[in-house]
């Protein structure tokens, strides 16, 4: 509940509110879709706030893009050889050398 009303009071531009509520309800959520909503959304409520600090600072602890549901499962259905899938784990585990 505290995550929804977070999210109405986000919506009403009542950013500062949202983000007290939104740092009291994340740690409480046993829900990760959700969680992950938030944290993204705190983000721009950070940015919004004026604290560009706290949002980048934040912003780098959220999940990177290849260990997405959306990355992830057209992977799966493409039918993989041991070999890609190897290299899939290897890029979940360590990265792109692109990002080092």
């Amino acid at each position: 509940m505290i995550l929804g009303l977070a999210g109405v009071l986000a919506l009403q531009g009542k950013s500062e509110e949202a983000v007290e509520l939104m740092k009291r309800g994340i740690p409480l959520s046993k829900n990760e879709k959700q969680k992950a909503t938030m944290r993204a959304t705190l983000c721009f409520l950070y940015l919004k706030c004026g604290k560009t600090e706290k949002a980048n600072a934040f912003s780098s602890k959220l999940p990177h893009t290849r260990e997405s549901r959306e990355v992830v499962l057209p992977l799966i259905k493409q039918g993989l050889s041991n070999a890609e899938i190897d290299m899939n784990i290897k890029n979940i585990l360590l990265g792109d050398k692109d990002e080092m």
